[in-house]
């Protein structure tokens, strides 16, 4: 036999030892009848459904086997019969059995109509309010607020359902409905409910409302939730806040280079803090301070010592040699004007000394009063520059406003990129459970076993729907419609994508939005793709939420907008074009007053802008985004308006402020150096006086030096006469020496 009862591995060695053969009267009791050829195939044959078996069974029963009935088929007579074939055979029989048709137990019969009665009253009772409660609680869990489901209509067998009034809570807004709905219609099929499939050939949403007020709020009671690891930013974030952070510090950097102020005090309390001349003052005074301290009081001491010197050599001063007549008289005063020069010399030295160091501090003030001169001449020299350069700041307008938008893009795409994620995610475990991969995966798993009788009859089953599919869906409200295609659990199955094509219009608000999610395994297009257009949609963005005094600009307006975008497992691209029209652009400005001035007015004079962008991100090339359109030239004509409306009357007003501050501050400081330089003036005249009375203390030592020698000459002359003149001259000479001349 082909298919027989499994024997376990001990169980075949007893059968070995077992060599005893057995006769018919132990084969089970269907196989000791003998039947007719007809008989035979009905009540044997015709209930086995292992061919083996039926091969089997064909052999072994033969015409006359029982020799009391020639003409019947039975198991011969005298054949014999190992205990496993009997084993066997007994095993056979009972499947026979089971098989056969028309055999009917009354009491399972009866117990299976009850069940299936049972079934059928419960599911008519609590068909509707069942579906109500999954579809509330379904809702509630996928938007997380309270659902209201005015009536359900579940019937199983028109297979349709019908749903009114559901309206679905908004959990931001607790007193406000995400969307409600009048009526929702399915059809579906009901052979594949029986299969456990949900196939709906069509379903119809109606009366769409957004945004529609409720009587009671729609907070749903907080759930206990598990601690969950806090996980680390991905990449896409990570890169998003590098780039954000990025262009928000050159923002700030280009910023800082703007000469700010919009009128002559403001452009003066802006220079102000750039000027040099006012530190260099401050120390240079100090320097000239204690210098002048040091040596105020010096040249009145030397002056009084100068003055009672003077006073006291007066009278030699005025002397009159030529009346002194004797050589004693000559002597004595002679000896009085050598004392009184050698005094005066003493306090020449003194005073020498007193020059020689003020003219070291003396230098020290000059080169304090040299960087002060240099100071005020560079002050100078920036508040023209700076001045006659404002408006210069406006060749940097287009970078600095590109990177105020670049701070706010960045943000926006961290904002909305989650929602594309959810898309992909979502296509990708789609794609992922496919049949076709599901089959792949299947045939690696599979493992060889070995030949087995299986519990039944196995029916195999054209794979010609999901387990959930929705073929045409089709939704409308006020200012709303929606249409989609091939909802389904496996796109596979039919080989077709799923598309979604709405339009939204609430007044002047318009939006417009084509979807394919194509998550089939064999496709080659992207995983998403959506194309969309808005018109006159309000478009609000807090800068300061972004960064505050940073300059990001906080966006109010009206904007028509158009994107493509294309992504799946590896990122996404987009492009698009934004117009806004009309746009207000505030900013809380920056740290620099002056600049928050030049740059709040500047942006105040943008009154539209339409910008182009491109963005994208893949793991292994980052993030990227572009910005286009005539947005940098709009704010950067502003600017220069701006800065050009101060006028040259106003510039020049600011110059002559800058120049009297810059005149204030260094005025002090030079006074005191000139102040410096009298004191050293002073000191140089006394040292000029005390010169004057040693000259004439020195022309008075040689009047008298000449007077005695010539009092000695005409002495010897007297006595000797004119014939002793060589030996007069002789004398006189000792005389002299005598006189120490």
């Amino acid at each position: 036999m082909a298919n027989k009862k499994e024997i376990k591995p001990e169980e075949k060695q007893v059968a070995k030892k077992d060599h005893k053969r057995f006769s018919v009267k132990k084969l089970p009791a269907l196989f000791k009848k003998a039947y007719t050829p007809e008989a035979f195939k009905k009540k044997i044959i015709k209930n086995l459904y292992v061919p083996a078996d039926k091969d089997d069974l064909n052999a072994l029963f033969v015409k006359g086997g029982n020799p009391k009935f020639p003409e019947k088929l039975a198991v011969p007579l005298d054949k014999k019969f190992s205990l496993i074939e009997i084993r066997d055979y007994k095993w056979v029989a009972k499947e026979i059995k089971k098989n056969r048709k028309g055999v009917v137990k009354l009491a399972p019969l009866v117990a299976l109509v009850s069940a299936i009665a049972a079934l059928v009253i419960v599911i008519c009772v609590f068909k509707n309010p069942l579906a109500k409660k999954a579809i509330k609680s379904g809702c509630e869990a996928a938007f997380g607020a309270k659902t209201d489901v005015g009536s359900v209509d579940l019937r199983i067998m028109s297979a349709s359902l019908t749903v009114h009034d559901i309206a679905v809570g908004n959990k931001d807004s607790v007193m406000k409905n995400l969307f409600q709905v009048g009526m929702i219609k399915v059809d579906f099929n009901l052979v594949q409910a029986l299969r456990g499939k949900f196939d709906a050939q069509n379903l119809e949403v109606t009366d769409v409302a957004w945004n529609t007020d409720r009587t009671t709020s729609c907070e749903l009671p907080p759930k206990k939730q598990k601690a969950q690891k806090k996980s680390e930013d991905s990449k896409f974030v990570k890169e998003v806040k590098a780039k954000g952070a990025k262009a928000l510090e050159d923002l700030k950097s280009q910023a800082a280079d703007m000469l700010g102020g919009t009128d002559v005090d403001s452009i003066v309390a802006n220079l102000e803090s750039q000027l040099k001349t006012k530190t260099t003052a401050e120390s240079a005074k100090n320097t000239v301070t204690d210098l002048t301290a040091k040596w105020k009081d010096k040249p009145a001491e030397l002056k009084t010592q100068v003055a009672e010197f003077s006073d006291s050599v007066s009278k030699l001063q005025k002397l009159d040699v030529s009346g002194i007549k004797d050589a004693a008289t000559l002597k004595a005063t002679l000896d009085q004007v050598n004392s009184a020069i050698e005094a005066g010399n003493k306090l020449k030295a003194q005073a020498e000394t007193t020059t020689t160091d003020i003219k070291n501090d003396a230098a020290t003030v000059k080169k304090v009063g040299e960087d002060m001169t240099a100071a005020v001449a560079s002050d100078m020299e920036l508040a023209k520059s700076k001045l006659a350069a404002a408006t210069n700041a406006v060749k940097n307008a287009k970078t600095l406003f590109t990177n105020a938008l670049d701070t706010v893009g960045y943000d926006m795409l961290g904002k909305y990129y989650p929602y594309v994620k959810k898309a992909i995610d979502y296509g990708m475990k789609m794609k992922n459970a496919s049949s076709k991969n599901k089959d792949k995966t299947a045939k690696k798993s599979v493992k060889k076993e070995g030949s087995r009788r299986l519990a039944g009859t196995t029916f195999w089953y054209a794979q010609t729907s999901p387990s959930f599919l929705i073929e045409h869906a089709l939704a409308t409200g006020t200012g709303f419609t929606a249409e989609a295609t091939e909802i389904t659990s496996d796109q596979d199955v039919r080989g077709k994508p799923m598309t979604v094509k709405g339009t939204y219009a609430q007044g002047a608000i318009q939006h417009a939005a084509d979807f394919i999610l194509d998550a089939r395994s064999t496709s080659t297009a992207p995983l998403v793709t959506v194309d969309y257009s808005g018109k006159g949609f309000s478009a609000a963005v807090d800068g300061t939420k972004i960064a505050q005094k940073s300059g990001v600009p906080t966006v109010d307006g009206k904007a028509n907008v158009t994107m493509q975008l294309t992504g799946g497992s590896d990122g996404f691209s987009a492009s698009g074009s934004i117009n806004l029209n009309p746009l207000t652009l505030t900013s809380d400005g920056f740290d620099n007053e002056m600049v928050t001035k030049y740059y709040t007015q500047a942006l105040d004079s943008v009154k539209k802008m339409d910008v182009s962008f491109k963005a994208a991100f893949s793991e292994a090339n980052g993030v990227s985004m572009a910005l286009d359109g005539n947005f940098a030239d709009v704010f950067a004509d502003a600017l220069k308006t701006v800065l050009s409306s101060m006028g040259s009357d106003a510039k020049d007003a600011a110059l002559k402020k800058i120049q009297d501050e810059i005149n204030g501050s260094s005025s002090g400081v030079l006074a005191d150096v000139k102040s410096f330089a009298g004191i050293e003036g002073d000191i140089d005249l006394q040292n000029t006086k005390l010169s004057d009375v040693n000259k004439i203390l020195d022309s008075k030592k040689a009047e008298l030096e000449q007077k005695i020698k010539d009092a000695a000459t005409d002495a010897v002359k007297s006595k000797v006469g004119d014939t002793a003149g060589s030996a007069a001259e002789d004398a006189a000479s000792k005389l002299k020496g005598k006189f120490g001349l």
